[in-house]
């Protein structure tokens, strides 16, 4: 049995594009879309995956990260991924059709906590991405909250050299 969950909340339309995250309120917005927590503050999203990813869950996502897209630019998807990252098949089928579709995700991935087997099928994942695509997502992957923050941090500066 699949529990419906309320649509994310949606960023207001009246901010500018690429607007700076230094301009948005430092406090985290929280959602709950089915089983992961996603803690939404500025241009970053941390992710706390919490089983299989499936593809409602997924839509509301990508719809999220676009929002974000639009309103800054470039977003930070920061996945903490110590209880796995798993995403059904037809999820995997949505991601792919959207990606083709739009050019793919203006995000930077982090994924943190990881054991090797994650690691392992997001790095074929994106390996069938970029045979079909032509492109692969931009993915990290780092042991550490702190150093996707970090990496975060450093994408920045190096963004506004």
């Amino acid at each position: 049995m699949h529990a419906t969950h309320p649509e994310p909340d949606r960023l207001s339309n009246s901010a500018p594009a690429n607007r700076e995250p230094s301009q948005d309120i430092a406090v985290p917005r929280e959602l709950h879309i089915g089983r992961h927590r996603l803690l939404v503050r500025a241009d970053e999203v941390l992710w706390e995956v919490h089983g299989n990813c499936d593809v409602d869950e997924l839509r509301q996502i990508i719809a999220l990260g676009e929002e974000l897209a639009a309103r800054y630019g470039r977003y930070y998807s920061l996945i903490d991924g110590k209880e796995g990252i798993s995403i059904t098949p037809a999820a995997r089928r949505y991601n792919a059709d959207w990606e083709r579709a739009h050019g793919g995700s203006k995000a930077l991935t982090i994924i943190f906590g990881a054991n090797a087997l994650a690691r392992t099928i997001v790095s074929l994942v994106n390996r069938a991405a970029q045979l079909v695509l032509g492109r692969s997502p931009e993915v990290i992957f780092v042991k550490t909250e702190a150093e996707a923050r970090a990496t975060i941090l450093h994408d920045r500066a190096t963004r506004q050299r």
